[in-house]
């Protein structure tokens, strides 16, 4: 069996250098299929001139490691020297740009996976060429819901009954009133039929049924937020490369944005924002 090559390319246009990296069993034949836009499709929207100048490289030697995780590596250490709009590859190869909000999450991968922990350093190198655009602010704590006071108890006032004078005897008391037994409490109406959507489990209870089209919504990965085409709602929430090693959850599996408090897990990777 072919071992795999890394390889990264570097395309000019007005000036700036655009890489990819990845990966390849025939590094002619792969490199024919970019020059004739056959390959990756972050590639396709550059002229044919300049992929025809554009300069390729084979990453060290040959290597037996049929996932992306090196791949990634070499795609992160590109975008912290070069800056995430002009570098793609491994599960960072979307067409669209990309802008603050990415670099936020892909800083946390580069700490992650490159051991980085000059922060401020790492961010800035992600956010070249993105111009003076500020990260989007994590959204807010939904407000509480307003609650209705409660109306203010009204005070009983006591009654006091004049002294008798000594010309007129006191009035005789009146018996008191025999006790009305309690009414019998109506009984419950019948609940009314199941619909066909809803569903019981072994108890009884209803429970809804879930949607499909949860399943189509975009995900991200949950420790390196890589790899949007994940589906959420599915039993993989990992993306290929940390699907082998899911003892930590970094990221929400709806929004992609870095959590450390409340803690994500595997079986509740979303956070409080998206819940």
């Amino acid at each position: 069996m072919a071992l795999w090559q890394l390889y990264k390319i570097r395309i000019t246009v007005d000036g700036k250098d655009y890489y990819y990296v990845g990966k390849t069993r025939n590094f002619y034949i792969r490199m024919e299929q970019h020059i004739d836009k056959q390959g990756a499709a972050w590639l396709k929207q550059f002229p044919q001139d300049a992929i025809d100048n554009a300069v390729t490289q084979q990453i060290d030697g040959e290597i037996d490691d049929n996932s992306s995780y090196k791949e990634m590596l070499e795609t992160l250490k590109l975008m912290v020297e070069h800056g995430v709009r002009y570098v793609r590859g491994a599960e960072y190869c979307e067409v669209r740009d990309y802008d603050a909000n990415d670099a936020n999450r892909i800083q946390w991968a580069v700490m992650y996976h490159l051991g980085r922990t000059d922060k401020d350093v790492v961010f800035q190198g992600l956010t070249q060429g993105l111009g003076d655009v500020p990260v989007a602010p994590t959204r807010p704590l939904p407000a509480p819901a307003p609650t209705t006071p409660l109306p203010a108890p009204v005070p009983r006032i006591k009654t006091v009954s004049p002294s008798p004078t000594p010309s007129t005897p006191p009035l005789p008391s009146t018996p008191p009133l025999p006790s009305t037994p309690p009414l019998p409490s109506p009984s419950p109406p019948p609940s009314p039929p199941s619909s066909p959507t809803a569903r019981t489990n072994g108890g009884g209870r209803k429970r809804r049924s879930t949607s499909s089209s949860s399943s189509s919504q975009r995900a991200y990965c949950i420790r390196c937020a890589g790899n949007p085409r994940i589906m959420y709602g599915s039993f993989m929430r990992y993306c290929n490369t940390c699907y082998e090693n899911i003892d930590l959850v970094r990221f929400c599996h709806n929004c992609g944005t870095a959590q450390r408090s409340p803690k994500l897990s595997f079986n509740n990777p979303i956070c409080i924002n998206c819940q």
